[in-house]
């Protein structure tokens, strides 16, 4: 499980960040070097996804503005394309899918589970200041 952070780098997150480049990129050469014995190896990236992470996050998102937590809760999902939150079970979906036969000749992919938001661009903190 990596995280579209690998690519959606957002202020104080560079570290996160490239932890799981690193981890997409670990997935993708084991899938070159082992495909030739059977072995598939794939990444999950999810995006925001209503988890203990989170949690923390929509806290300091609410005490930073000055608002509730429901209203943080929504503020931080107006950048995702679906405008929801996704659910540790859509995640584990994709992974139930990729353990599968249905996903027998998917190696070295990378499967995001973000409603969309990768496709979106969200300004840095620079451009807003």
């Amino acid at each position: 499980i990596s995280s579209i952070a690998e690519n959606n780098i957002w202020p104080g997150t560079g570290v996160y960040a490239v932890s799981k480049a690193g981890l997409s990129t670990l997935i993708k050469a084991l899938a070159v070097d082992y495909g030739d014995r059977g072995v598939r190896s794939n990444v999950v990236s999810p995006g925001d996804i209503k988890t203990e992470m989170n949690f923390e996050t929509a806290e300091a998102h609410a005490a930073d503005r000055g608002i509730d937590i429901d209203a943080a809760w929504a503020e931080m999902v107006t950048s995702v394309p679906l405008r929801r939150w996704g659910s540790s079970d859509e995640v584990a979906d994709v992974i139930a899918w990729l353990l599968s036969d249905a996903s027998s000749y998917v190696n070295g992919a990378t499967i995001v589970v973000d409603g969309g938001k990768s496709n979106v661009q969200v300004m840095s903190k620079a451009q807003l200041e």
